[in-house]
């Protein structure tokens, strides 16, 4: 029962990786028996990343139960954490997640998501709320404003058909198709302004 009791109040050394700063780390001491929120507060003073702001991974698990033990949960001295804040959405914070719970396990089999995949992920699912947002206000306002409905259905009457129609799934196709373009003419022009950026200005042709 005493080395139980001593096995609990063991002091553990666990490394915090911050997401959102590339190679930010803290090196946080505390009891094995400490909880998430314990964890949390500790990060905290480190961080200044409020505790309410924190989402916690640990290998395949998001630490989502703040009154858990670190020993109940399976952290031990000297393991690895990693640190999302919360205004990621949810699928880009388990999208990280799982990024980052494949390098702490390297003999995890399957394939293996690398660091340009994890962004372009996360660009797509930007984009994909992007239009999830303008979808609904689009409806909203074709369902509520009079005048935009006239607007629309004289400049887009195959969009303001679906809308019309009440076809879901027209309107969602319809409406990103568009601002796909629109995403792709922005990375296009951002690329060329980058170039011009870094281009040699002793070379005439750039």
């Amino acid at each position: 029962m005493v080395e139980s009791t001593a096995n609990q109040s063991a002091m553990i050394s666990v490394l915090i990786q911050d997401l959102a700063k590339a190679d930010k780390y803290y090196h946080i001491e505390c009891e094995a028996s400490a909880t998430v929120e314990d964890l949390k507060c500790l990060i905290n003073i480190e961080s200044n990343i409020a505790v309410e702001q924190q989402v916690l991974y640990f290998k395949q698990e998001t630490l989502r139960v703040d009154t858990k033990r670190l020993n109940e949960i399976g952290i031990n001295n000297n393991d690895m954490i990693n640190l999302g804040v919360s205004n990621l959405s949810t699928e880009d914070q388990n999208l990280m997640g799982a990024f980052f719970s494949q390098l702490n396990t390297p003999k995890s089999t399957g394939p293996r998501m690398n660091q340009q995949q994890l962004l372009n992920q996360m660009f797509h699912n930007v984009q994909n709320e992007k239009i999830r947002r303008e979808v609904q206000q689009i409806r909203d306002m074709f369902a509520t404003d009079a005048a935009f409905k006239m607007r629309l259905t004289a400049n887009d009457p195959t969009l303001a058909a679906a809308l019309e129609a009440g076809n879901n799934q027209e309107t969602e196709k319809i409406v990103s198709e568009r601002m796909k373009e629109i995403f792709e003419k922005q990375r296009a022009e951002q690329t060329r302004l980058a170039g011009l950026r870094n281009a040699d200005p002793n070379d005439a042709e750039a």
